[in-house]
């Protein structure tokens, strides 16, 4: 460093020996390229020239632009650099606000909602902001290279572009609505507007324009001229004629509808006293207290009868509204209807509810409805009654479950649960307890609908079945003990007949058994008659054999009707069947039936005794649960191997392990009064369609029973 000038030595508050340390001084970014480019110039002659920061001795960074040049001497041989240090701060700073207002402008065009873009004077397109580009689904280059109206709907084209071409020629505003196709082929309506900017000497610079989406007002707007030009039709088809009224000066101003209801000549001058005159005698004093309140510029709904000139009674609803009120004197707009049909259909409605309530009554059925989202819970008058409840007591489920009998709680929370899940129908049978300790046996029905609102609701019915229930109590009671006479009869036919076949040959056995013996006592043993009377116990043997072979023959080998079975068809039938008994046992019932089942071949009959064992046996095994719901679920789902598969589950008290595989034994029971037949011949019946019966333990309470037959192949009819 040989020199530098005052400036210089002002701007750091240096020494010209400190500053020949310059590097230090530089910003630490600026410093690595100032200190190669500085050296590289050195090197190469090269002259310098960079922009960078600089530290000022009150320690404020500033940008220089640091232009160096080389002198040389007569040989071209360097003999010293002269450095100019020019301060460029605030023109980076202007640069930067500038760069910035840039992109804050930028970020605004893009994110406006609008459809942004720029024309040269002569009318083509030089900017289009990504908005217009997403809704077109188009590349910038494609757009900006002509065609726009490509884009317009047929019926625009024609008006849009002589609206453009003459605003380009006189430099007007551009204003137009037109409709625009989207990416998604759709049209919709955009109002166009677009300036022509000029520069500081008024020539023209650019076009500036942008689009806004105004297809929902259009669509508002059709559908608002649709409904003006409705109106008239509408007060014609609902028999609404429309009026403005000045009570204090008594004028009226009728619709053409209004004078049809009151059947006057449009020609008529209508006053207050012409429409009293039809009032009926009735309803004078409140038809004279709709006026008296019209005058006090109150809001009026009324509902009066009129007596036509042609002597037919008539009921008129009105509506008056006040609308101005000026100088103390109020002006109304209102309608009048002729409600005579409605109010002839309400007596009949009326007439109706009346029937219905009695009806209810003899019938001991009760209506109700629910509404879920609220539970918001209306009943009939019937329902009171069944419940013992006072009538208009708020219904809730709190109050229901009160009346609810302890034990079918579980399925009050079910039929909530299913309800909530949005189920098309339920049907449930419980039971209430009266306050004299009475109890109540109900048929509960309902399915769901949605309201105008969309809302899910529940209309159902309630009938007392106390009676019937008890009957059907008393005539199960006498089956079943008709049954297990029969179940004896049964059993005690079979006894004798296995004890008829079978004590011939024992006896047979015995005998020369004890024949065997005798001769063998002997001092000389009979050998030949030993090898007779073994002889002879062998014949024995195989008859009783042959007897053994004849029963299983009964159950297993019995020739049956072999036709293409639908199990989810035939399941169906055996619930539709074993309801009465289930309910009355408080089961649970849960089914899932897979869709597209294929058909297995065999007997029905057979089958469907199978399910009607199963479900009695898992119904019986949960008759003594009383601390958990007594859920029982039937599944049937095609299985591996080209088979379905039917399974029952229930929440009973369970299977021992160890004890499992003699269930299907002949007369092996766990039940205290069970015969022990019912799962071996329904395993025969199984066996007989080459399928197989077996049963598991549930990982919770209870068991599952399941059995799997084979259906028909693919392709195959039979």
């Amino acid at each position: 460093m040989e020199f530098v000038n005052q400036r210089i030595l002002d701007f750091y508050q240096k020494t010209t020996e400190e500053l020949t340390d310059w590097a230090p001084l530089i910003h630490p970014e600026d410093r690595e390229a100032v200190v190669s480019h500085w050296y590289a110039s050195i090197a190469t002659g090269k002259p310098y020239d960079q922009i960078h920061r600089v530290r000022r001795a009150d320690g404020e960074w500033r940008w220089f632009h640091s232009r160096g040049l080389p002198l040389r001497d007569a040989s071209g041989q360097i003999v010293r650099w002269c450095n100019l240090l020019v301060d460029i701060d605030e023109r980076k700073k202007a640069e930067e606000a500038l760069r910035s207002s840039q992109r804050e402008l930028s970020v605004i065009i893009e994110t406006m909602p609008g459809l942004v873009w720029c024309a040269s004077p002569d009318g083509e397109l030089s900017y289009v902001n990504g908005r217009i580009l997403g809704y077109l689904g188009v590349e910038r280059n494609n757009l900006l290279a002509g065609g726009w109206a490509h884009f317009l709907h047929p019926d625009d084209v024609a008006s849009v572009v002589a609206a453009w071409s003459n605003s380009v020629a006189s430099g007007e505003a551009f204003e137009v609505q037109a409709r625009l196709r989207g990416a998604d082929g759709a049209y919709r309506w955009f109002h166009s507007l677009s300036q022509l900017g000029r520069d500081t000497e008024g020539n023209p610079a650019q076009w500036y324009g942008v689009m806004i989406d105004v297809d929902d007002r259009k669509r508002a707007e059709e559908k608002l001229e649709q409904a003006y030009l409705r109106l008239a039709e509408t007060q014609r088809l609902s028999k609404t004629g429309s009026f403005i009224t000045d009570l204090l000066v008594d004028d009226h101003n009728w619709s053409e509808e209004a004078f049809r209801i009151f059947e006057f000549d449009p020609a008529t001058k209508v006053t207050v006293k012409l429409i009293r005159d039809m009032v009926h005698p009735e309803d004078l004093q409140s038809f004279d207290a709709v006026i008296s309140r019209g005058l006090d510029g109150e809001d009026v709904d009324f509902v009066f009868r009129i007596v036509t000139p042609r002597g037919a009674l008539k009921h008129i609803r009105g509506v008056i509204c006040v609308t101005e009120q000026v100088a103390g004197r109020p002006l109304f707009i209102g309608a009048l209807q002729d409600v005579t049909q409605s109010k002839v259909e309400e007596e009949q409605v009326r007439r109706s509810e009346a029937f219905l309530a009695e009806a209810q009554r003899l019938t001991r059925i009760g209506s109700f409805s629910w509404r879920v989202e609220d539970n918001e819970i209306r009943w009939s008058v019937e329902l009171y009654r069944i419940f013992e409840f006072d009538q208009g007591l708020p219904v809730t489920f709190d109050l229901i479950g009160s009346r609810v009998h302890p034990d079918d709680l579980p399925l009050m929370s079910d039929m909530i649960g299913k309800a909530q899940s949005a189920a098309n129908h339920l049907e449930y049978q419980h039971r209430i307890v009266m306050p004299n300790r009475s109890i109540k046996h109900l048929h509960f029905t309902a399915h769901s609908r949605r309201d105008p609102e969309g809302r899910l609701e529940y209309i159902g019915a309630v009938q007392d079945v106390t009676q019937r229930h008890l009957a059907e109590a008393a005539l199960a009671t006498a089956r079943a003990e008709l049954a297990n006479a029969a179940k004896i009869s049964s059993l005690g036919v079979l006894t004798a007949s296995i004890a008829h076949e079978v004590s011939q040959p024992l006896s047979g056995i015995i005998t020369n058994a004890s024949t065997c013996l005798r001769m063998l006592e002997r001092d000389s043993p009979n050998v030949d008659g030993v090898r007779e009377m073994a002889r002879l116990t062998l014949r024995d043997g195989k008859r009783a054999s042959d007897v053994i072979l004849r029963l299983r023959a009964l159950f297993s080998k019995k020739e049956f009707a072999r036709e293409p079975v639908d199990l989810n068809d035939a399941a169906r039938e055996v619930i539709v069947l074993s309801l009465t008994d289930l309910e009355r046992n408080r089961v649970i019932l849960r089914t899932e039936f897979a869709d597209d089942l294929p058909l297995a071949p065999g007997d029905r009959i057979q089958l469907q005794q199978v399910i009607s064992n199963l479900l009695r046996n898992a119904s019986e095994a949960m008759s003594a649960v009383n601390d958990r719901p007594r859920l029982l679920q039937i599944a049937i789902r095609p299985h591996p191997g080209r088979q379905v598969c039917l399974s029952v589950a229930d929440a009973g008290v369970g299977l021992d392990s160890e004890r499992i595989d003699r269930l299907f034994e002949p007369f092996y029971t766990t039940k205290s009064n069970g015969m022990g037949i019912g799962l071996s011949v329904s395993r025969s019946i199984i066996e007989s369609h080459q399928g197989r019966l077996w049963a598991t333990p549930n990982e919770g309470p209870g068991a599952t029973f399941s059995f799997s037959i084979p259906a028909i192949p693919q392709g195959v009819r039979e």
